[in-house]
């Protein structure tokens, strides 16, 4: 494995750790922490969004950029929005959601 390779599972394991982080948040609320006195389950989130960052700036350095397209992105915001607006007809969101 070189180094390319070797950040691109960094790269994977903290899109999972992430992922894994927002599911706490979820769950167990923002505020909640699994360790008494810990780090509550959003701070925990945003550790693991920097060290996603970190990691993207890191493939960046040996020549992999990951560029966002805008108009991937705005076909994936309507996408969310309109599953969004279903989810709410039944009932799955509601209006007093954040």
């Amino acid at each position: 494995m070189n180094k390319k390779e070797y950040l691109l599972v960094c790269f994977m394991e903290e899109c999972i750790e992430t992922a894994h982080a927002a599911s706490k948040v979820l769950r167990f609320t923002k505020d909640d922490s699994p360790v008494i006195g810990g780090i509550t389950n959003y701070q925990n989130l945003c550790k693991e969004y920097s060290e996603l960052l970190v990691t993207i700036e890191m493939l960046r350095d040996v020549g992999i950029s990951l560029e966002a397209d805008p108009r991937v992105m705005e076909i994936k915001r309507k996408r969310i929005a309109d599953y969004a607006h279903y989810s709410k007809l039944l009932g799955v969101i509601n209006d007093s959601d954040n």
